[in-house]
């Protein structure tokens, strides 16, 4: 059957390749890890096969000289099995975690249409949201129950085997003294030695093979079954960051804060990266690299705008799912990569970075500091009163640093810069309400 695979599957590859001319490097490459891979199959099945034909011979003599033939497979049989079982344990391959963000979040920040006065709004479904099923989430996580029972009992067989080592002398007696009643009523030692023989034997045969098989096919199964599900954790990525709503310019220059869809999208595609967190790291760095190429290759205007807030769309879906990689992401040297933490920020704000935020008003471009100037005011109407007081101080002395270098000549940006330390205080309701009426204009 094994070598009735291999060449099936060496037939597929041929008949694969006479459709194309002329594969890429990438295929070749694989082609050859394939052919390495049937090789050392054949030549295991060759020696599995010499070794189960000298034993086999083996047990028709003994079932023969005894008179015993279907007890003395019954016995090697379920010392096969034993072994095996033991092979298995050991053999089965080991999966990578996934990703867990760390460190002290608060929630969401506050969607656009998020009431400014309590910071409080209700996150649709994604159905009601518009946006793709959740075909990628917990449900499609691999299993790892398998592997961790695996991890317990090979360390509980090691550590009971060296636990009573002296005894293990009498437990293969007792056990092949069974074996041979079967032989014999009255068994003589000559027989007892046969199946002591049988046992340790046929139980050390089942181990490797266990063992080996267990390496060399579900090793590979279990990576090619992890590969499908990435992929299709990526395409339904792709999906929900094309499911993503356009976002207009607002010529009144009003913060750009995530809505309630582009929160919904986010929530999903964070449920996406439990399965495939390297998914939506991967896209959001693609996306910084875009927003780079669009910031150089094109003219400076509307039109560039445009497509550079297009971009800071896509990237608040992916946001949430990227948000384990926001350290390496805030001490970039690349522009695109510090638009990308500012928008993790945006969405789910850490106190941790409120300087840095602050900063990106004097040290970034004017769109990026408009950004992060978003990302500040929708935190300043979640964060308690002493959080507030340290944020406030933040922008405060980043506003300072703008006016004395005569940078502060970018209306959106310091616009919302004026709203930051102008925002009322959670706990006076009167101020609040003025808060929510400039915030709508």
């Amino acid at each position: 059957m094994l070598n009735w695979l291999g060449s099936t599957t060496g037939n597929l590859g041929g008949s694969w390749s006479g459709k194309r001319s002329a594969p890429t490097a990438r295929e070749l490459i694989e082609q050859q890890l394939e052919d390495r891979r049937l090789r050392d199959i054949r030549n295991v099945n060759r020696a599995v096969t010499s070794v189960l034909g000298v034993s086999g011979a083996v047990l028709l003599l003994a079932g023969w000289g005894t008179h015993a033939i279907g007890p003395v497979l019954l016995w090697a049989i379920a010392s096969i099995a034993a072994g095996g079982a033991v092979g298995f344990l050991f053999g089965i391959p080991r999966a990578g975690g996934a990703v867990n963000p760390g460190g002290k979040t608060h929630s969401v920040a506050p969607s656009a249409d998020t009431d400014a006065a309590t910071g409080s709004s209700t996150v649709p479904s994604a159905a009601a949201a518009g946006g793709a099923p959740n075909s990628g989430g917990a449900e499609l996580r691999p299993n790892t129950n398998l592997e961790e029972v695996s991890d317990w009992l090979t360390k509980i067989i090691v550590g009971l085997g060296l636990v009573h080592l002296q005894d293990l002398q009498g437990i293969v007696a007792a056990t092949a003294a069974n074996a041979a009643a079967s032989l014999s009523a009255n068994p003589t030692a000559t027989q007892t030695s046969i199946a002591t023989a049988l046992i340790v034997g046929f139980a050390i045969e089942g181990f490797f093979l266990g063992y080996i098989y267990t390496r060399m096919f579900l090793q590979v199964a279990f990576a090619r079954s992890d590969s499908d599900l990435r992929g299709a954790s990526r395409d339904a990525l792709e999906k929900l960051v094309e499911s993503a709503p356009a976002q207009n310019l607002d010529a009144s220059g009003a913060a750009s804060l995530p809505s309630h869809e582009q929160r919904a999208l986010a929530e999903q595609v964070e449920q996406l990266a439990i399965s495939a967190p390297r998914a939506a790291i991967e896209k959001m760095d693609a996306l910084a690299r875009e927003y780079e190429r669009t910031r150089s290759s094109m003219a400076s205007g509307t039109e560039r705008t445009q497509r550079m807030t297009d971009i800071v769309g896509q990237m608040t879906v992916v946001a949430l799912g990227a948000e384990s990689q926001l350290e390496r992401l805030t001490a970039s040297a690349n522009p695109g990569d510090r638009l990308a933490a500012v928008v993790i920020l945006k969405l789910r704000f850490n106190m941790k970075y409120v300087e840095w935020l602050a900063q990106r008003l004097v040290d970034d471009v004017p769109f990026i500091g408009f950004q992060a100037a978003s990302a500040l005011l929708a935190a300043s109407r979640v964060l308690g009163r002493a959080e507030q007081d340290t944020l406030r101080t933040a922008v405060a002395n980043a506003q300072q640093v703008l006016v004395d270098k005569k940078w502060n000549n970018d209306p959106p940006r310091d616009r919302l810069i004026s709203q930051i330390l102008g925002t009322a205080k959670v706990n006076d309701p009167a101020a609040q309400e003025t808060n929510a009426g400039s915030a709508s204009t």
